[in-house]
C-alpha cells in the first residue's frame, strides 16, 4: 500500500525491526500512530475481501521451515504454469521484485522442491479428518 501511494515511508516499514542493531539505529524513525494506520487498514482490507482456509496436520509432521509443507507448498506455486497473479494484485506494488514480479506475497522458500508424492498422501489424510469434523 505504501509503495502503491509512494509513500517514502515503506524505506523505514521494511526495516527488520527485530534485530537489536536496527532498532538501536533506527527507532527514532518510526511514527508509531502512522504504522498502526496502516496495520488497520491492512487488517481491514483482509477481513473483508479474504478467505483463509486450513488443514490441521498432526503434531509430528514437519510444517515450517525449509523441510516443511509450508516450503513445499510454496514451491509448487511457484512453479505452477497455470498459477498467477490478478491484474489488480498488490502485490505488484511492492518494492520487492521477488513479490512485485512473482506469484506470492513472501520471499522465503520460492526455490523450493514442490510437494510430494507423501506430501499429497499427508494432505488428502488432513483433508479427510477434516471433512469428518465441524470446525
Amino acid at each position: 500500500m505504501l509503495s502503491k501511494r509512494k509513500d517514502k515511508y515503506i524505506d523505514i516499514w521494511e526495516i527488520d525491526f527485530t534485530s537489536h542493531r536496527a532498532r538501536s539505529e533506527h527507532t527514532h524513525q518510526r511514527d508509531i500512530e502512522k504504522e498502526k494506520k496502516i496495520e488497520l487498514e491492512i487488517t481491514k482490507l483482509l477481513r473483508n475481501n479474504f478467505y483463509f482456509k486450513y488443514i490441521e496436520l498432526e503434531s509430528h509432521i514437519p510444517r515450517i521451515g525449509r523441510t516443511g509443507l509450508e516450503s513445499a507448498l510454496i514451491g509448487t506455486l511457484v512453479q505452477c504454469p497455470l498459477c498467477k497473479a490478478s491484474d489488480n494484485w498488490l502485490g505488484k506494488n511492492s518494492s520487492k521484485p521477488q513479490i512485485r514480479e512473482g506469484k506470492l506475497w513472501l520471499i522465503q522458500h520460492l526455490k523450493a522442491k514442490p510437494i510430494t508424492e507423501q506430501d499429497k498422501e499427508t494432505i488428502q489424510i488432513a483433508l479427510r479428518y477434516a471433512s469428518l469434523n465441524v470446525f
